[in-house]
Parts: C-alpha cells; structure tokens; sequence
C-alpha cells in the first residue's frame, strides 16, 4: 500500500467550514464553553477531562442544565468506544448514528476518561496517537473536537453525515499536560500547553528525540528509521523548501515543522501515511519490508511526499483555502504538478521517469472518469484530485505561453470576492488572465464540471490541444513530455 498525500478531507459542516480561517482574536472572542485538559499517560492510558463551564452551547437550542450529548466531529474507525474508560458516573460514551457520543445524566458537567492511544489506520482521517521507535508519539489535536446537539434523536437523523450537522461550533480549548518535552509550533515546551482546537487539526510530538533544524523547518526524524533514508535527508529538504520560496516569490510565516515517524519493517511492502495539517506541519508515518534495503524507488517516493505536501504549506501561506470540495483537484494537481517539476529541476529526478510517471497518472485518470464526471470521483478515492488533477495542471501550465503555475496560483488568489476562498471559476479566470485561449478554458471546464463518455479521448484532446507531445504504446499512452 502506498498513499501519497494526505487522508481524503474529512467531512466538514458548512457553518464549520465557513468558520476555518477565522484568525485567534476571533477565536478568543468565541471559546466554547466546553474545555478539555489531556494528561500525557506515557506507556498507560492518557487521562481526558471533560468540563462544561457555560450555561449553554449556543445561546438559544441547547440548555446545559439538562442531559444535552455532545458528539465527536471526526468519528471515522469506531475506536473510541472500546479505549474510553469512563472514570466517573453520569457519562457514557456510545456510537449513535455513526458518531462516538457522549451522554451525559441530568446536570452532570464533568467528565473523566482513561483513553488508552489508538494507533490504527483511519479511512480517510489522520492517526490520532503515532508512536515512534523511541518510545516518543505525535498526538493528532483534532480527535478532540466536540459537537452540540439538542439529543440523540439529532445525532441520529444526521444520517452519518457531518454536513448535515447546522449548529454553531466554537473553538475548544485543549490543555495539554505532560512530564515530557513537547514540540508546539516548532517550539520545545515543557509541562503544560494550551491549543485550540476548532475543526481542523495539528499534530503534538511528546517525546525527547532530538530536533532536526534547518533554515526553513525544524522537527523530529524517528531515531529508528533506517540510515540510507536518513542520509541527505536535511539537504533535500532544504533544496526544497529553497527551490519553492524562490518560485512562490515569498517565504512561510514560520518554520515548518516535520515529523517522521517509522512503524518499523513488518508489514509487506511500503506503507506511507502523512500530509500538510495546520500549524506548517508535515507529518509523514511510514513502514514496510521495502525499507529494509536502500532503493531509489522508495527515496523518490520521499522525496516527492515532501515536496507535494510542502507546496500545500505554500498555498495555505497564499492567503486562501478551498471554497468547495468539488474543487479539490486544484490544490491536489497542482501541488503535484509543482512537486515533480521541481524534483527534475533541481537533478533530484530524472526527465524521463518523469514523463513515463505522468503518463501512467494519466491512464488511471482516464479509466476512473470514464463515464462519470470528476466530482463524483472525489470522494471515492485519491484518482480524482490527484491523478487528475495533476493532468489538469500540467495542460494548464502548456497553455500559458508566458507563465507557469506559480503565475497561475497568484493570479487566482488574487481573483475573486471572498478573501478567505478560491474555486474552480476563480481557477479559470486565472487562466483566461494569463493568456490561456478560450477553447481550451472551456475544454478544461468540460473535463471539471460534466460526464465524460470518452475520458481518454477528451484527455489525449486537452494533451493536444495545448501542444504536449505524448507517445501511444499498445493503444495506451507511454510517456509525456514535459513542457519546455
């Protein structure tokens, strides 16, 4: 198993969504009147206390001086019901409409659990506990988020379906207390910290590893993790986060901090987990028996990890997200298409494997659109945003005659009403902006937004449309080029 980015975005309600760019004076004006404090358990169960302090949750539906429940946003993996422990009466925790749920008796407004770390894979969700070999783990804040509801009644009739959820979500303080050192915005701190946690997620090293530091990230490479890929692993980083600085034309607004971690050489294969979370954080969790022995294989494979989820840390630093999860083929192709140029730029991959690489994302583009239009593939797999998104991309970068996508990620943040948001027609403007013709803007909002009966014609269309050469072997295509 090998996956390459990040989980698939956990699903989000539109008053959430609308609420994640919101900057901490506005969080500070807004804390829920829930808090939760987290006590480092170190080999045991860790200790999660649970306190209602305000009258209600939103001023109006939910009175706290009944038994109102509250839920857990991301509930993927059904795992909390056999590691929470509850250590007081009057709370329970139970899985109602596919959500992990905590009832409380009438005016209880405590809670305590011994919470004992789940380390599993979660289906398009982070870890919430990674362990590395030293005995040190990254924590995953965004477990914690807590919900309102009226009863279970409500929880029940949101069909399984976080969007369906309309209730006001305000951020939940999380204190965080350990005898352990732990790494906090790239910062070392000591005994007890405070984050927020409202809708999104970072991930928390508790541990005494020692920090890897560079002039643009700083963070912990699991001390296990076999030499041949520790090796140059600080240059290439560096080359990287250099190589985007320059092509962004400006820098993040602090460090990012990378975590490592490895699972060690049991399991067959390579597995890879990670992505780009809030905080510049990059968090990758890998293991496998293809670990075992050097290969340029799996280096590639790093190095392309960490350069797609370092061009995520640059777009978030543009300003703005994306508006829609329909769209997420822009982010997704784009960090890519930006991702395996650079690498080939830079001489840390070679012309030619990238053009038998791109090919072969085209193909598995094509049989998965096939018949079906690009949306419906978002939330079904990584094809979609990834594969064709990086299709997309690299046809968007052949028709600009004078620019490239660095151009076209300005130009679309620039574009647009909302300040805190981008989406496909902010993408196209963009592209109409720059020079790209007609035609082929609205060849690409064919292939975004409608069924295609022929994906691989429509594709080898676009291919050809903006000048890219492609090779056809036994009626697939074999390589493309790279545009000049």
């Amino acid at each position: 198993m090998l996956v390459a980015c990040s989980p698939d975005p956990v699903e989000q309600p539109a008053e959430l969504d609308a609420r994640a760019d919101a900057q901490t004076d506005t969080l500070a004006e807004s804390v829920s009147p829930i808090t939760l404090t987290l006590t480092d358990g170190g080999d045991g169960p860790w200790t999660l206390d649970i306190a209602i302090d305000g009258p209600d949750m939103d001023g109006s539906e939910i009175d706290w001086s009944g038994s109102s429940p509250v839920f857990f946003s991301r509930s993927n993996g059904d795992y909390r019901v056999a590691r929470y422990a509850a250590q007081d009466d009057g709370v329970k925790l139970a899985r109602i409409g596919g959500f992990d749920t905590l009832i409380f008796d009438e005016n209880v407004r405590a809670a305590r659990f011994a919470v004992t770390p789940f380390s599993g894979n979660i289906r398009a969700d982070y870890t919430p506990f990674i362990p590395f070999s030293d005995g040190g783990v990254a924590l995953f804040t965004g477990q914690f988020e807590l919900l309102p509801a009226t009863d279970t009644a409500a929880i029940e009739g949101l069909g399984g379906r976080l969007s369906n959820w309309s209730g006001e979500q305000r951020p939940i303080p999380l204190t965080l207390r350990s005898d352990r050192s732990m790494l906090v915005d790239g910062r070392r701190q000591s005994g007890e910290t405070t984050v927020m946690v409202d809708g999104g997620g970072e991930y928390i090293y508790f541990g005494t590893a020692d920090l890897v530091e560079g002039e643009y990230f700083v963070g912990v490479i699991d001390p296990g993790l076999p030499a041949w890929i520790r090796e140059d692993f600080d240059d290439t980083l560096g080359t990287i986060f250099t190589a985007l600085e320059e092509r962004f034309g400006y820098g993040l607004p602090d460090r990012a901090t990378i975590l490592f971690a490895y699972r060690g050489d049991d399991m067959q294969g390579l597995s890879n987990k990670g992505g780009a979370l809030p905080g510049n954080v990059l968090a990758l969790e890998t293991a496998g028996t293809a670990l075992r022995q050097p290969s340029d294989a799996v280096t590639g494979y790093f190095q392309f990890f960490f350069a797609h989820e370092a061009a995520h840390l640059f777009q978030q630093a543009s300003g703005k997200s994306l508006g829609n999860q329909d769209a997420a083929w822009i982010h997704e192709g784009h960090a890519s298409a930006v991702a395996y140029r650079l690498l080939v730029e830079q001489g840390l991959q070679t012309r030619e494997a990238y053009e038998v690489r791109l090919a072969e994302a085209f193909n598995r583009c094509a049989a998965e659109l096939n018949g079906r239009a690009l949306s419906e593939t978002l939330y079904t797999g990584y094809i979609g945003a990834y594969d064709c998104g990086e299709i997309i991309a690299v046809a968007s970068d052949a028709a600009l005659p004078d620019h490239d996508l660095y151009d076209l990620w300005a130009n679309m943040v620039s574009i647009g009403d909302d300040p805190n948001r981008y989406d496909a027609e902010d993408y196209f403007a963009a592209l109409q902006a720059l020079g790209a013709s007609e035609p082929i803007v609205g060849a690409l909002r064919v292939l975004t937004t409608e069924t295609l009966p022929d994906a691989d014609a429509a594709l080898r269309g676009l291919l050809s449309a903006v000048d890219l050469d492609f090779v056809v072997s036994d009626g697939r295509v074999s390589r493309i080029a790279m545009a000049e």
